[in-house]
């Protein structure tokens, strides 16, 4: 009798096992407990803007075009705009019919992510064609702990990174068939990463680089064809891509402009802007800290082998798949060096070039498909990247558990982290407890006390623009920009019309500029005291 051989190539239903496994990881990530999580953990100030957006679209109905914030700011409206806001707008339109949850939030973007990574998966088995190969490889992308914390939260840099995934989908049918409609679908993806995070752009960039360097007639990448036969009608979703990113970003600075939005970054923050010191100290964070979270080191080295070995035999490798790689790679180095400053702590800003660890794994495994076909076939290599996969699997896990999980639970403290991590962490979750926990159920209090959403508020030792506002669902004022340190700050916000001063630690009452504000308490909850301005 012969041995029972099972099919590693099975594309009528491998998408099932793929989407299977990818929910069993997101089970094991903890997803199902996190996604009912309001804004918190790391970059929580980020995260409430977000979450401020949506709530303001939510509870005011405003027009699209019209993005509002819990900070009012100097302009007292509290206008502001940085990407575009889709996601703000559309998780309101659904919270209209089921009130705001933080799980439908969350959830839309999971599921553009998860729609990219399915896509994602797709392209691989196509060019693999080996089922296996293409789950383990897509999977192994999702063990990026940023990949995997930003996903399941509010920041639109995870939701980018999918459309690109979906962009690269519809871009490689445009390859092998040529189908205008392919291009303009890709093109729609590319434009919707593009306008939630202009850094989601650079695959389409390098896409572009490849355009102009063909109609120029400098070089054919698809053997002896053109993959652009057809210049000025291919052209013309290339060009909406530009228009329509160039559009939205002008009017997002003019309406910033108009009501002296200060807070979001719609510019880079280049290295040669940053003395030496600073760029010392970042270089350090990255080695130290940032890297860690972008891929595990042994997921890290595999890519940087694959693209060594891409180069060293590079005559056999697919042109237009290496040199998208090659322009990926300057591509992100360049990226790097214009928003240098942003890498002291923001971590989600290397989300997008995970797309250059997509572009070598695809074309490393098309150059042993074409080259070396039988390797894919080796079942010991098959269950040795499948170990890989799992020690991978367990570093995302250790990673992004601490990040939500205290002192004492079982996963939060795994070898995998560091002292400095633990550390870290550990103060972050006593801070988040003592407090600003409090901020997330006061909501009906504050009603109670007939203090309306609208009912202007000064939130005391918040120096994020929104996340205690926010929270609180209350219109208002914070530390952001200059810490309320004075009478006259605060006496200055009551003729802007604040009514109610809100603190959340004692500490303040030591303060002597304090005194004559805290005459009229009117309510406690929790660690948080109200009182009245009027």
């Amino acid at each position: 009798m012969n041995p029972v051989k099972f099919k590693s190539y099975f594309p009528k239903y491998s998408y099932v096992v793929f989407i299977v496994c990818l929910l069993g990881m997101a089970f094991l990530f903890n997803y199902h407990k996190i996604i009912r999580l309001k804004p918190t953990s790391i970059h929580q100030w980020r995260q409430a803007d977000c979450w401020s957006f949506a709530v303001n679209y939510y509870e005011e109905g405003l027009n699209f075009f019209k993005p509002s914030l819990h900070f009012i700011g100097k302009s007292n409206t509290g206008n502001a705009s940085g990407e575009f806001p889709i996601i703000y707008y559309t998780v309101a339109q659904i919270w209209k019919l089921t009130g705001p949850k933080a799980w439908l939030f969350r959830g839309f973007n999971i599921f553009i992510v998860f729609a990219g990574l399915l896509a994602l998966f797709k392209l691989f088995e196509k060019i693999v064609m080996d089922s296996v190969w293409a789950i383990m490889l897509t999977l192994l992308l999702f063990t990026s702990p940023i990949l995997v914390f930003y996903t399941n939260n509010f920041i639109a840099d995870a939701p980018a990174l999918g459309f690109s995934f979906l962009g690269a989908y519809f871009f490689y049918g445009f390859y092998v068939s040529k189908s205008q409609k392919k291009l303009y679908v890709a093109c729609v993806f590319f434009l919707l990463g593009a306008l939630l995070k202009v850094t989601a752009a650079i695959l389409f960039i390098a896409i572009l680089v490849i355009y102009v360097v063909e109609i120029v007639k400098l070089f054919k990448f698809k053997g002896d064809e053109k993959l652009f036969d057809k210049p000025i009608k291919q052209g013309i979703p290339l060009l909406l891509v530009i228009v329509f990113s160039f559009s939205w970003y002008s009017y997002s600075a003019y309406y910033n402009a108009l009501y002296n939005g200060e807070y979001f970054l719609l510019g880079i923050l280049p290295v040669w802007d940053m003395d030496y010191p600073l760029i010392n100290q970042i270089t350090r964070i990255l080695n130290e800290n940032l890297v860690y979270q972008f891929f595990s080191i042994s997921v890290i080295s595999v890519v940087v082998g694959m693209l060594v070995l891409l180069i060293i035999f590079r005559k056999n490798v697919n042109k237009l798949l290496l040199i998208l790689s090659l322009l990926l790679l300057m591509g992100g180095f360049f990226y790097m060096m214009l928003w240098f400053r942003v890498f002291d702590v923001h971590d989600y800003y290397l989300l997008n070039l995970l797309i250059i660890v997509v572009l070598v794994f695809i074309t490393f495994f098309a150059f042993i498909r074409q080259n070396y076909p039988l390797l894919l076939k080796v079942n010991g290599l098959k269950w040795a990247f499948l170990i890989f996969l799992c020690y991978n699997i367990y570093y995302s896990r250790a990673k992004n558990a601490i990040k939500y999980e205290k002192r004492g639970e079982k996963w939060a403290y795994s070898f995998i982290n560091r002292t400095n991590e633990l550390e870290y962490w550990g103060w972050l979750h006593w801070y988040s407890e003592t407090y600003m926990k409090a901020y997330e159920t006061v909501t009906p209090y504050l009603r109670s006390l007939g203090i309306s959403r609208n009912d202007r508020v000064i939130s005391i030792s918040d120096h994020s623009p929104n996340i205690t506002l926010s929270l609180m669902d209350q219109k208002g004022v914070t530390d952001f920009g200059k810490s309320i340190e004075d009478a006259d700050r605060v006496n200055m916000e009551i003729r802007r019309g604040a009514k109610y001063l809100i603190i959340n630690n004692p500490d303040y009452y030591k303060k002597d500029f304090i005194q004559p504000f805290i005459k009229r308490k009117i309510g406690t909850y929790m660690n948080i005291d109200i009182f009245d301005l009027r």
